[in-house]
């Protein structure tokens, strides 16, 4: 009778190594837990103790970046909040946040604003 050759397990290290590459790679965590059958915890644990940083809350749908372009669309173009929040996968609410603080911090920095009129939302409402 032959013997079945043993498996081994791999390592923590080679499981933490792994763990950090995919990561980087830009799998989530939960995917990474499921690839290597290990909960979500130990895939954390894993990457706490390798000194990655993590962002806390939800990545912004409507970046810094884009906000010149949204304000321009909203109070220049008179575009709706539905069709803007819709563009961007995100609620009207967040549109109307995101131009309010746009509007907020140019005003600081002493900027002319043309145009001020809150645009509709589709249904005559202005929120």
């Amino acid at each position: 009778m032959t013997k079945k050759p043993k498996t081994t397990r791999p390592s923590t290290q080679q499981l933490a190594d792994f763990t950090i590459k995919r990561f980087e790679r830009g799998a989530s965590i939960k995917q990474i837990a499921a690839e290597l059958g290990r909960s979500e915890r130990t895939i954390r644990r894993f990457l706490i103790l390798a000194g990655v940083k993590f962002e806390v809350g939800r990545k912004a749908k409507v970046l810094d970046s884009q906000l010149e372009g949204l304000y321009e669309k909203v109070r220049l173009k008179h575009t709706s909040y539905d069709i803007l929040a819709a563009e961007f996968g995100v609620s009207k609410n967040t549109i109307r946040l995101r131009i309010k603080k746009y509007e907020r911090e140019k005003r600081l920095a002493g900027v002319q604003q043309p145009g001020s009129a809150e645009p509709t939302d589709g249904q005559g409402d202005s929120t």
